[in-house]
């Protein structure tokens, strides 16, 4: 996901503070009622911390997951390469 502008960046779900650099994680969650609802979160500890987001979440599942990133990280293929083969970076 691009960002033109520092006004489009989101909230994060966590701390309600505005998502300020990237990159940052998205995820889509589904209640009960199947109604998704998008959560932004900064990418890294404390606001990313799985212990809470499931608890948090308990009573949704996840649809998908995601992150967004500056365009120069295309740039460099290394650090693709270990985002995709480094589990705990998801």
């Amino acid at each position: 996901m691009k960002h033109k502008e520092n006004n489009d960046m989101p909230i994060c779900d966590t701390c309600l503070t505005k998502i300020d650099y990237l990159p940052y994680r998205i995820v889509s969650l589904a209640d009960k009622t199947d109604i998704p609802k998008i959560r932004h979160f900064h990418y890294f500890y404390p606001c990313w911390d799985l212990d809470l987001f499931f608890q948090r979440y308990a009573n949704n599942h996840i649809i998908s997951a995601a992150f967004s990133f500056d365009e120069s990280i295309l740039e460099k293929p290394l650090i693709i390469k270990n985002m995709k083969r480094n589990l705990e970076l998801w």
